[in-house]
């Protein structure tokens, strides 16, 4: 996290990229992912008007690169092909107008010579980046909330029919008493408040307009300010402790302790309130789905598992009171916390369930094949644990872009930056492209799924490597990364 001047310097850096002088040498780089039925040893080229033919060098499988020099103000015509002229794709057009960040993240859905088929679930989802209104990932002059047309828009040139969006709980008090309530203000935690009926109905609208479902998720937080303080944070921007700092504000709350009755009654009554409430104006927006079970907190209710479930089942009749939309769930966190050994029975109660999908676990610089059949086993694994439960499956796929993603290298908490630079982690965007070819390819023709979503898209273009906190270039989204080519590869099929 940058201090808030450097922020806004590099903001305004950012703002002047297409404002470069025409004529200026520049050089464009093309990274294009192409069709599963191209022969992995193939040779692919770039086509560019009136210029000769490139031969593209393989960066990994399905996807190749080629740098071109050019000038800033110079209109390209460009295509790709395979082996030969026989065998191309569409023509594109691109405008050159900056000196830097001229990378071009593209794809071939299929070769003039031969059609790639896919079968995919028919909701194709955008789940956006957990945040709602400002965010210090942000640069803290960045707001959800007015990027909503945009983020839409660009949601529907994916391909995609739904967007899904987060709201935001706190937890305050501690084991003996504590509440929840929607966070109101963005700037008590410099991130992240409680989407509004007022933001519903311009999300709802918006969503009419540009032909997209809206679906609600929340997140459950503790106070962690009490160990952190954030404006510190916003000013000097150490990158470390917030992970920590909420993990120190969640034991004081009991959520790892055996829990009672007592105890869970806080959390479900809290719960309710707040879910009410979103949900009569939910009802009034005109919102698609709300999903009940939170993330990022989450309670385990053991030893009183079943009648925490009871609880669950509680809220969904009581919600349904009030909100005639679809209620989702998810096996986030073993169902919300009840369990990761059994589907708990509140999930027969939905209208559909997300299934976050776990990483794979591959040898470093697998194959495209190899990453294949370890997708394969997870869903053949899925298939087994969800059988007999009658719902719509909605499918998670929240792959990060650092070396060792699909190789077994833990996850982390990107807003700690400084901590995990440290331990060795670096951007790896090839490796999380690599990972959506081989999902995709595994998932291509999958009976029994409803919908596939890809999570964490970030609502604009500011969420930079180069311009946003280091981290951002390590993140799920596949925003401006060669993975969102392989998305709309595979989702918008000519």
């Amino acid at each position: 996290m940058l201090p808030p001047i450097s922020q806004a310097k590099r903001v305004c850096e950012f703002s002047k990229l297409d404002k470069a002088k025409v004529g200026t040498q520049t050089n464009v780089r093309f990274e294009v992912s192409v069709p599963a039925n191209t022969n992995l040893s193939d040779k692919i080229y770039l086509n560019i008007a009136g210029e000769n033919s490139v031969q593209m060098e393989k960066t990994a499988d399905y996807l190749y690169s080629a740098s071109i020099p050019t000038v800033v103000g110079k209109n390209l015509t460009y295509s790709f092909s395979r082996n030969s002229e026989s065998s191309r794709s569409e023509e594109k057009q691109l405008s050159v107008t900056r000196t830097k960040k001229n990378d071009v993240f593209d794809f071939v859905s299929s070769w003039s010579d031969s059609k790639q088929s896919a079968a995919l679930p028919a909701k194709k989802i955008v789940m956006m980046m957990d945040t709602w209104t400002i965010n210090y990932n942000f640069n803290l002059l960045e707001d959800t909330r007015h990027n909503i047309d945009s983020s839409m828009k660009r949601i529907k040139a994916m391909g995609g029919n739904q967007m899904d969006v987060f709201s935001f709980v706190e937890v305050l008090g501690n084991e003996d008493f504590f509440f929840l309530d929607e966070v109101k203000s963005p700037f008590k935690y410099m991130r992240d408040a409680a989407i509004t009926e007022k933001d519903m109905k311009k999300l709802a609208e918006t969503g009419k307009e540009y032909g997209l479902n809206v679906v609600l998720h929340f997140n459950t937080e503790a106070d962690y300010t009490q160990f952190f303080n954030m404006w510190s944070l916003s000013s000097a921007g150490m990158g470390v402790g917030g992970a920590d700092a909420h993990s120190r504000a969640a034991t004081k709350l009991g959520i790892t302790k055996p829990k009672t009755k007592e105890w869970i009654d806080m959390w479900f009554n809290g719960m309710e309130d707040v879910l009410l409430k979103w949900g009569a104006s939910a009802e009034k927006a005109g919102i698609y789905g709300i999903d009940i079970t939170p993330r990022y907190m989450i309670p385990n209710f053991a030893p009183e598992e079943k009648y925490a479930n009871q609880r669950y089942r509680d809220l969904i009749t009581k919600l349904r009171r009030v909100y005639h939309g679809k209620i989702f769930g998810s096996n986030f966190s073993y169902w919300g916390g009840i369990s990761n050994e059994y589907i708990p029975e509140y999930a027969k109660d939905l209208d559909g369930v997300y299934i976050y999908f776990q990483y794979i676990n591959v040898r470093e610089n697998a194959s495209a094949a190899e990453m294949k059949s370890a997708y394969s086993s997870s869903f053949n694994r899925l298939d087994a644990e969800l059988n007999g439960l009658d719902k719509e499956f909605y499918l998670v796929m929240n792959q990060p872009s650092y070396k060792g993603s699909t190789s077994g290298k833990s996850n982390f908490e990107f807003n700690d930056y400084a901590e995990n630079l440290a331990r060795g982690y670096v951007a790896d965007w090839n490796e999380q492209a690599r990972a959506y070819e081989a999902f995709f390819q595994s998932l291509n023709g999958r009976k029994g799924w409803a919908g596939v979503a890809t999570e964490g898209y970030w609502y604009d273009d500011l969420m930079d490597p180069d311009y946003a906190d280091p981290l951002i270039s390590m993140h799920p989204s596949i925003r401006n990364k060669p993975a969102e080519a392989v998305w709309k590869k595979w989702i918008i099929v000519k």
